[in-house]
């Protein structure tokens, strides 16, 4: 018998609010590592007036509602990143507690997809996908593999095509149109997908994300905000196209 933390309706409940927890420090996370800060000191603080907030002042969605986004002492908005952040896990919290009622599946692919928003939102806002995410992503998608999954091999694979095939077009864009064309953080984050994903599923990953960010340029230069030269983050989308394809697909 698979051991289960809570199933059913309850199970989603759980779920819901672990995602919530979870988005919270994602905020944390996607705040203070691209600037190199520890993620656990200084204590949450207001950037502006450099105030610890108090622990009701923490609590995921609510404190944003009863604080109207901003600090109850200088008055800086909060910025509606954090609880979208926190609301966004904790939505997939609860689609994987219904999916998978918070089986050790369940808390593994919930943390998947909280790492996969976190670079998102990263790269979103600092156009890079740090070596310390996406490194540990990729490793931990060999281990689970590895340890319960279908095999190291499967999940290697998966690695080297998904990874090796970004880099691929990544490379042929430089030989051709002399310059970059992708980050150096996009192949390690395909690479990521393919190592928990398979290289089936994570070309499917891969294929939506890339045919998102086509279509979100195209929309952007016919509506004459950008142009074809235009550098845009591919990030947010692999992430969304991992995220929408593990919980469809995971675990295998």
């Amino acid at each position: 018998m698979v051991f289960q933390i809570a199933t059913g309706p309850q199970a989603c409940l759980v779920g819901f609010a672990a995602g919530l927890i979870l988005g919270s420090f994602a905020n944390t996370v996607a705040d203070r590592l691209p600037a190199g800060a520890s993620l656990v000191r200084p204590r949450s603080h207001c950037p502006g007036c450099q105030r610890v907030l108090a622990w009701w002042e923490l609590i995921p969605l609510l404190s944003f509602v009863l604080l109207r986004g901003r600090c109850r002492s200088c008055g800086r908005p909060v910025g509606f990143r954090t609880p979208l952040v926190e609301l966004t896990i904790g939505v997939l919290g609860g689609l994987i507690a219904l999916r998978l009622d918070l089986t050790p599946a369940g808390l593994v692919l919930l943390l998947l997809v909280a790492g996969l928003v976190v670079l998102g939102v990263i790269d979103l806002e600092q156009g890079l996908l740090p070596d310390s995410l996406t490194w540990p992503l990729l490793a931990g998608g060999l281990a689970w593999s590895w340890a319960v999954g279908p095999g190291w091999g499967w999940s290697a694979l998966g690695l080297a095509i998904c990874g090796g095939g970004v880099w691929l077009v990544g490379l042929g864009y430089r030989l051709v149109r002399g310059r970059p064309g992708l980050g150096g953080g996009d192949p390690k984050l395909a690479a990521a997908l393919g190592a928990w994903l398979g290289p089936q599923t994570g070309l499917l990953a891969l294929a939506f994300g890339a045919g998102g960010g086509a279509l979100y340029g195209l929309g952007l230069i016919a509506l004459g905000r950008a142009g074809f030269k235009t550098a845009l983050p591919l990030g947010p989308f692999l992430a969304f196209g991992g995220v929408l394809w593990a919980l469809l697909r995971w675990p295998f």
